[in-house]
């Protein structure tokens, strides 16, 4: 599990150097698709993507926000679409499912934001009937590695994917007992990109994440980075 663990550690280092650099500057309300990254301490960031428009958020915008359905998605996922409002230094969020959330906003280069620890950063969504190439990398860590997972993608142009998984759990050692476990696995399929959404069909099942380019600035072929739901994997071959 070394190779495993180097990845994990490889992309928190990534994150916390490049996506805390946003300075204090003013800005307009939040507008349009975000990458959030939020840091917690003995883990990998918390990452996500949000959608705001008209005084309106969604928190996991699956679909094509060129014509995003915030009604659908407030029946569909109550507990992550709703409407916001900034009063002063506090932005406020009345999710669907009835809960209120605040914290306090300060405005940041470039149309980014900071609110409650995480750090927005503007970013556009893939143009119409993309298709990747290459190989991706990325994974997720909690509780000090103690839960990790891996994942390696190749996409093919002609909308076909392969996928390895990785995961990892073990203990903290108490009373001098310590558990370790693993599963890896393999999958094959097809894929499609429709905004801010990947279809992928593959070993039985259908399944939709969200989706978008990220470009961290290193060299190589774009785009360097994409968002894999709640993973930012990066193009490595």
């Amino acid at each position: 599990m070394k190779n495993f663990t180097r990845k994990i550690s490889t992309f928190s280092l990534v994150a916390i150097t490049s996506f805390l650099s946003v300075s204090p500057a003013l800005a307009a309300n939040p507008d349009g698709l975000y990458l959030m990254v939020r840091v917690w301490m003995g883990s990998s960031p918390e990452i996500s993507g949000w959608y705001f428009k008209n005084g309106r958020v969604s928190n996991r915008p699956l679909g094509n926000i060129a014509n995003f359905d915030f009604n659908a998605a407030a029946k569909a996922d109550p507990d992550k679409t709703g409407t916001y409002t900034i009063s002063g230094k506090k932005m406020i969020f009345n999710w669907a499912n009835g809960k209120k959330q605040e914290g306090d906003y300060e405005p940041g280069d470039h149309g980014g934001f900071f609110w409650d620890m995480g750090n927005f950063t503007p970013v556009q969504p893939f143009p119409a009937g993309t298709k990747l190439s290459g190989v991706f990398e990325g994974g997720a860590s909690a509780g000090y590695g103690s839960v990790s997972n891996a994942h390696t993608i190749t996409f093919s142009p002609d909308g076909t994917y392969k996928m390895s998984s990785a995961s990892s759990l073990k203990s903290d050692g108490r009373n001098g007992n310590q558990l370790y476990g693993g599963a890896s696995g393999e999958e094959s399929g097809t894929y499609s990109i429709n905004g801010t959404t990947m279809t992928m069909t593959g070993g039985g099942k259908t399944r939709q994440v969200l989706t978008f380019p990220y470009d961290d600035g290193s060299k190589g072929p774009a785009p360097r980075r994409i968002m894999f739901d709640a993973i930012m994997m990066k193009h490595t071959k």
